[in-house]
């Protein structure tokens, strides 16, 4: 998503991951899942306001149930 665009451009971000959910019909189906040089990095995104206004607008940040997320194979 236009998120991990936004992301995937900022200090310290290494690389984002498609997580499959291995538990059945739990939702969801699918995370990503990135990673970054720090926690920090991460903060500091994620604090931005403009980030915060297109995360608001995509919507897609929601709860995580408990399941068991592996990575998915890309064909």
């Amino acid at each position: 998503g236009l998120e991990l665009r936004v992301a995937s451009d900022q200090v310290g971000y290494i690389e984002n991951a498609l997580m499959e959910n291995r538990n059945g019909d739990a939702k969801p189906q699918f995370v990503g899942v990135s990673r970054w040089a720090s926690f920090k990095n991460w903060e500091d995104m994620w604090n931005k306001p403009e980030f915060q206004k297109l995360i608001k607008e995509v919507g897609d940040v929601g709860d995580i149930n408990p399941g068991t997320f592996s990575p998915v194979k890309r064909k």
